[in-house]
Parts: C-alpha cells; sequence; structure tokens
C-alpha cells in the first residue's frame, strides 16, 4: 500500500488493527506479541507490520530466534511513529478495535444475558405451568363435588 499523501490522511488510514499495533507498540516489541493480541489472523497482523514499516512508523531492530522456527522480528517505533501515536491518543477513538480480553469480556457478557434471558423465559413459563396446575386442581375439586353430590 503507498504511504497516504499528508500526515493527516496517514492519521485517518491508523484505524483497526493498525492503529491498535502502533498503540501496543513499545521501545522493543517482538512480532509474535501482537500475533496473539489480536483476533485477525497470522497473515492479516504481519500485513499491517509491514504497511506501518513501509510508512516508517515503525522499524525492526533485531531478530529472536524461537526455537526452530523462522526468528522473530522486533520492532521499534520511529520517531515518526512516537508522533502517530500521541496524535492517536489525543483522539476520542484512539482504541478503534478492542483487545483480545475486552473481546472475551463482551463475549462473557453477551453469554450473561443469554443465560438471563433464558432464566426468565423458564421462570415465565415455569409461572404459566403453576397457574394451569392450579385452574386444573379447582376444576378437579369443582367436578369431584359434582359427580360425588350427584351420586
Amino acid at each position: 500500500m503507498d504511504e497516504p499523501e499528508s500526515w493527516d490522511v496517514l492519521i485517518d488510514e491508523l484505524r483497526g488493527n493498525r492503529a491498535e499495533l502502533l498503540l501496543a507498540m513499545n521501545d522493543n516489541y517482538p512480532a509474535e506479541t501482537p500475533k496473539r493480541e489480536l483476533t485477525d489472523t497470522v497473515n492479516s497482523v504481519n500485513y499491517h507490520l509491514d504497511i506501518l514499516t513501509e510508512w516508517g512508523l515503525i522499524e525492526v531492530v533485531a531478530r529472536e530466534q524461537q526455537g526452530d522456527r523462522i526468528p522473530a522480528r522486533v520492532f521499534s517505533l520511529t520517531d515518526r511513529g512516537r508522533e502517530a501515536v500521541e496524535e492517536l491518543f489525543e483522539q476520542t477513538d484512539a482504541r478503534p478495535i478492542p483487545t483480545a480480553v475486552e473481546q472475551h469480556i463482551e463475549s462473557l457478557r453477551r453469554e450473561v444475558q443469554v443465560a438471563q434471558d433464558e432464566a426468565e423465559a423458564a421462570q415465565s413459563e415455569a409461572q404459566a405451568a403453576q397457574e394451569r396446575v392450579e385452574r386444573l386442581k379447582e376444576w378437579i375439586k369443582a367436578n369431584v363435588a359434582d359427580s360425588q353430590g350427584t351420586g
């Protein structure tokens, strides 16, 4: 992807994964870390890391060997990247996508809400069933009394 034509356009382009990656960067940030934190695929993370590198916001400062795998790139913010981070923090939507933990919490909240809705529905059904039982008892009482009185 070509570098945006101006600083304002570049900042506007920093949404979603790109902004999340840039905001997550510390002085030295192994490439593997954002892959664990973001929900997108590894290829997507690598794509966005490559774009941030092309735009001069981050740079590879080292490579870390991790077992038999290809060494992981270690990134650092450039001066330009630090400026972008400062500007992103000033914006009200500096966190354009939730972190994995926030997504998990939201997922749990949805599960709790579904469970509460199901419990309320079950409670309503139980109350309706109890009312039917009470009406049936009254009907039985009335009919048994009639049959005993006529017999």
